[in-house]
């Protein structure tokens, strides 16, 4: 196939039309434009800068045919502040893939960025970067998600429309299988469910994050030299979706002896075309990975996912400190079609230590995973 004469330059706020229609085309659902233009106009890690870009696109005939977004995030490195650009959202019309590594090209060669990363690559966007030489991210088992049924008619329904079968059909298949699979579920202790309280755990608003996240970032950031994405309370209000989205976070909190232990932020990530109601764990972050308070917290995220209709909740990521504990839980596990999370960097120390499982600690928080 020919690729057609085109030209990739830096995207503007006003392409969001050309954009929505690649979307529509690609079935990817309509892109959230103004969550991004907040995250855009409000980001703490681009505050005073003008020259960061929102993206690219590839423009053909007068409009855009391919899109990749720029997603911009403050991190901590020991004593360093650094910025990390994550790629979001690549898309291009057939015609036009000739140029995709243009567009991706584009990303690469942006100024002031210590790290660049894509955290939530599909086979296809992973090759290509693969390709201009980013490296798989160290940390075991990122390739791998874990898993709770909450709900067994509704999970078995859209298990039975994955597999191919008409609506009504997986409705009457649902509610036939799920008494089997609720005694199997409860026979095999595949569920979240623990009678430790060693702390007092509640549900807030995102906006209701205050002055203890930064207390607990700064005790966080002096256990040791890892790679964190910024938490302190005012990026976390930017970065989560707001109490009037339509699918807001929900941060569960954890408290002892007056001041915040950790938190756990939950994120609505439905699947449309299955109808399965979904519900991951955007982050989890904990004083010193305390395995108690993380089996509060995922106890409490489990009952609230339940509460919002959500019919499993799965995690991706963490490190294995923390993903050890969630294992007590007994997962299902659902492996990726590619290792999803990929970074590049010419910082001399960064590309000497990040090659180390240890010194990273990654979730759906890094990236675009969870904003």
């Amino acid at each position: 196939m020919t690729t057609k004469a085109a030209l990739v330059r830096d995207a503007r706020l006003e392409d969001e039309h050309d954009v929505a229609a690649l979307f529509r085309t690609a079935e990817w659902g309509h892109p959230s434009f103004d969550i991004w233009r907040r995250q855009y106009a409000e980001n703490p890690a681009t505050a005073g800068r003008r020259d960061v870009a929102f993206g690219w696109v590839v423009e053909a005939e007068g409009r855009a045919v391919g899109f990749l977004r720029n997603v911009v995030h403050g991190y901590r490195y020991g004593d360093r502040d650094l910025v990390a650009a994550a790629a979001s959202a690549l898309i291009v019309e057939p015609e036009y893939r000739g140029y995709t590594l243009r567009l991706v090209g584009a990303f690469c060669k942006q100024r002031g960025v210590d790290l660049l990363l894509n955290s939530t690559a599909a086979p296809e966007a992973a090759k290509i970067f693969e390709f201009l030489k980013f490296s798989r991210m160290p940390q075991s088992e990122y390739d791998l998600s874990l898993y709770w049924v909450l709900r067994a008619r509704g999970f078995l329904e859209a298990a039975l429309r994955k597999k191919g079968l008409p609506p009504l059909a997986a409705g009457a298949g649902s509610r036939v299988m799920a008494p089997a699979l609720s005694a199997v579920l409860y026979m095999s202790g595949r569920r979240i469910a623990c009678r430790e309280t060693p702390c007092e755990v509640m549900v807030i608003d995102r906006a209701a994050i205050d002055e203890r996240f930064d207390d607990l970032w700064k005790r966080r950031l002096e256990e040791g030299k890892r790679l964190l994405a910024c938490r302190d309370a005012k990026t976390l209000r930017w970065h989560f979706p707001p109490s009037n989205a339509a699918k807001p976070a929900h941060v569960v909190c954890a408290i002892g002896n007056g001041r915040l232990l950790g938190y756990l932020v939950l994120l609505r990530r439905d699947s449309a075309h299955l109808r399965l109601r979904r519900s991951r764990v955007g982050d989890i972050f904990v004083e010193r990975d305390d395995p108690s308070v993380i089996r509060q917290l995922m106890c409490e995220g489990a009952r609230q996912a339940a509460r919002d209709g959500a019919v499993m909740l799965e995690v991706v990521g963490l490190p294995r400190s923390v993903r050890h504990v969630l294992r007590e839980f007994r997962p299902h596990t659902l492996p990726d079609r590619c290792w999803p999370f990929l970074y590049k960097t010419d910082d001399p120390e960064l590309r000497a230590e990040l090659p180390s499982e240890e010194r990273w600690y990654a979730g759906l928080y890094d990236g675009d995973g969870s904003i």
